[in-house]
């Protein structure tokens, strides 16, 4: 516990250190919100829309890019250990993988939560609301937090993988392309397009944006946060057992 605390707390040092990786990860996702609001609030007016404010359900996107946004910072900071040699010595501590891993994203933990409550706050002042209420926003905030767990976890594997913080910062883009072949626009069932429709209900970002709009939108639908958590929390154990195996082979490698 002790080494976790200790190696977490410099990955979150590093995160706030980074102003350049902060103000990234939270203009553009406003950016895209302000765009979607600006962009699609007429289709509060199609029929079967699930609420009259566009400005409540585009901000579900802001929370998910938390999780896709973690892919860099987790992923781009594991590779400067690399290059450096901090994991290579570190292996050769009693420290064990699952908690160099797990410390690794201690960083991008606190940015999520420090990200969601921004999202909150201007959402609010923009006219969105959470029918929630106050325990559902709470539970934004944590969902959050839990996606950008799963997905830093795959920023990890990447980095060890490859053992370069660039080729992490490349793969970026194609969690930003799944981002826009998801139910980020509109609601699964309102898609015409039968090909469009069924790549957003096969692509995991899909349950990662519905589970916070569920909240903000619907009030408790147990179903949509469940298919977030599940999704978020597989993604974790299967990176995390691919993580770990590439961090003993770059151990016995060095």
């Amino acid at each position: 516990m002790h080494s976790l605390l200790q190696l977490a707390r410099r990955s979150v040092m590093r995160t706030v250190r980074n102003p350049a990786l902060v103000a990234q990860g939270i203009v553009f996702p406003l950016f895209l919100y302000a765009f979607n609001v600006g962009g699609l609030d007429l289709a509060t007016s199609l029929p079967g829309f699930p609420t009259e404010s566009y400005a409540t359900f585009g901000l579900a996107l802001t929370f998910a890019y938390c999780g896709i946004y973690a892919v860099t910072v987790a992923g781009t900071q594991l590779g400067e250990d690399i290059k450096t040699g901090f994991v290579r010595r570190m292996t050769l501590t009693p420290t064990s993988s699952t908690v160099l891993l797990l410390a690794q994203l201690g960083g991008v933990v606190v940015f999520a939560v420090v990200q969601a409550v921004i999202f909150l706050l201007i959402g609010f002042a923009a006219g969105a609301r959470v029918e929630a209420g106050p325990a559902g926003a709470l539970l934004i905030v944590g969902l959050a937090a839990l996606f950008a767990i799963g997905l830093g976890s795959l920023g990890l594997t990447v980095a060890l993988l490859t053992r370069s913080s660039e080729a992490v910062q490349a793969v970026f883009p194609l969690f930003v392309a799944a981002l826009f072949f998801s139910s980020v626009g509109l609601p699964r069932e309102l898609i015409q397009t039968d090909w469009f429709q069924h790549v957003t209900t096969y692509n995991p970002v899909s349950y990662l944006i519905e589970a916070p709009r569920s909240l903000l939108v619907e009030g408790w639908d147990g179903q949509a946060l469940l298919l977030g958590v599940l999704v978020a929390m597989g993604t974790l154990v299967t990176a995390l057992i691919l993580t770990a195996g590439s961090l003993r082979a770059l151990s016995v490698a060095r």
